[in-house]
């Protein structure tokens, strides 16, 4: 049997830079990385893979770090934990014993109750299935995408590069109303159909059946007819591995603020761990490779003693990109704020990206903040250009801090005529003193 002192299940984003760290902060510990594939992929990448990167190769996450710092990585699958004589077991009859144990097992693509589901393709994050959807694509010429979330509509835009008919099914009224307020959505679903990108909300899939082509019923009765069918509807938390072991879970693996699980020398990060609303602190499925390293970087930090490095729940910071227009969102929407019962202000202001306007290529930038009646910033929105993404971050940063309007209208910052709007104009604060007069009333 071979033994470890830190043993990490799982090789995606989280379990990758957890045994990274791990091997930084305790340089003398024993660690092994054990991943059911051989290679790893970056999984915000994917949409992007088939017609900017051009195959799954150029989206492989490079295993020379963990070489270079003498972590072990075996490739092979997790299938049991023995917990009380700290062993794991593996499909190929290894056994392996830790001081410390760290699941990293991910997600897994949802699959919701629609007849015919298995019928369609799925955008899955191991190399070898995703080669099967790369050949498909590459077949089809009209091709329907079941999920109007970021992964369908990043999808959605290099399909189109690749020069194919792409529609979009989506079950809410637009696309991307879970993260954005509608008046940011109308905008993007605007330049998606400029880049004749054909949208479907407000639209139920019932059934997908598969003869010569496939075919998608809509709860309406409307039949769709295409060449190739991706389901794109979000993953649920991979929870197999600690159910069996016996750890305490829900939907996701149970955790504190430390990432540690009900057993105190396990721990969980990244999308298999449960999260939990910066605010309102109750369950939050949201799963993003950023809050998994955030999850990493706590997780290290907390394995071997108390550290004051916590997790504080999470916000939902999003960043996207349809052709040259960039979103972006953190903490609550108007909208989400409304449906929790939170009482809040919103504001919004419009500039462009450079100054003066007259710039080349000055692009116009918005954003919307959102208060609680106490003047605590609680969510924000960014929509703009590729030079305007460093706000969303800022915004975040603010929430983090407990901003109030107040602190926002003194905060100082840096402006230059081809980086940002203008001093005068810059729209966070000049968003948050709409905000202030609306709070004054």
């Amino acid at each position: 049997m071979e033994n470890y002192d830190i043993v990490i299940v799982g090789g995606g984003p989280a379990g990758f830079l957890a045994s990274i760290l791990a091997k930084q902060k305790y340089k003398e510990k024993s660690i092994a990385l054990i991943r059911k594939v051989s290679k790893g992929v970056i999984p915000c990448a994917l949409p992007y893979v088939c017609g900017t990167l051009g195959q799954i190769d150029k989206d492989l996450l490079s295993d020379k770090p963990l070489d270079d710092l003498g972590i072990q990585l075996i490739i092979d699958e997790v299938v049991e934990i023995d917990r009380k004589n700290k062993i794991v077991k593996t499909k190929g009859g290894i056994e392996i014993g830790y001081q410390k144990l760290i699941l990293a097992t991910g997600s897994l693509p949802s699959k919701v109750p629609i007849k015919g589901i298995e019928n369609a393709y799925f955008v899955y994050k191991e190399v070898e299935k995703f080669r099967e959807l790369e050949e498909e694509i590459e077949k089809a010429n009209d091709i329907t995408i079941v999920g109007g979330g970021f992964i369908g509509v990043e999808l959605s835009e290099d399909l189109v590069k690749m020069g194919k008919k792409v529609r979009i099914i989506e079950i809410l009224p637009h696309v991307l109303q879970i993260a954005f307020d509608e008046e940011f959505c109308k905008e993007l679903e605007e330049k998606m159909k400029e880049k004749g990108i054909e949208l479907l909300t407000n639209s139920k899939v019932v059934e997908i059946q598969k003869n010569e082509k496939f075919k998608v019923i809509l709860e309406d009765g409307r039949k769709i007819e295409s060449d190739l069918v991706i389901v794109a509807i979000g993953t649920k938390p991979n929870i197999e591995l600690a159910k069996k072991a016996g750890l305490e879970v829900n939907k996701a693996i149970k955790v504190n603020e430390r990432m540690q699980t009900s057993d105190k020398d396990i721990f969980a990060i990244g999308d298999c761990a449960e999260k939990y609303d910066f605010l309102t602190k109750k369950p939050k499925p949201i799963m993003l490779a950023s809050i998994a390293c955030t999850e990493a970087f706590v997780a290290i930090e907390n394995l071997f003693e108390e550290s004051s490095v916590k997790m504080k729940g999470v916000y939902g910071t999003f960043l996207t990109k349809f052709d040259d227009l960039v979103l972006g969102a953190t903490g609550y929407t108007e909208q989400n704020a409304k449906r929790e019962g939170i009482d809040v202000v919103s504001s919004s202001f419009e500039t462009v990206d450079k100054h003066p306007g007259k710039m080349p290529e000055a692009r116009k930038i918005k954003v919307k903040l959102v208060f609680d009646k106490s003047g605590k910033l609680i969510g924000g929105q960014l929509l703009g250009s590729l030079s305007s993404v460093h706000l969303i971050n800022l915004i975040s940063l603010l929430i983090e801090n407990g901003y109030t309007v107040d602190k926002i209208l003194s905060m100082q910052f840096a402006t230059q005529p081809w980086l940002t709007p203008a001093p005068t104009v810059f729209p966070i604060v000049r968003a948050a003193f709409l905000a202030k007069q609306q709070l004054r009333n």
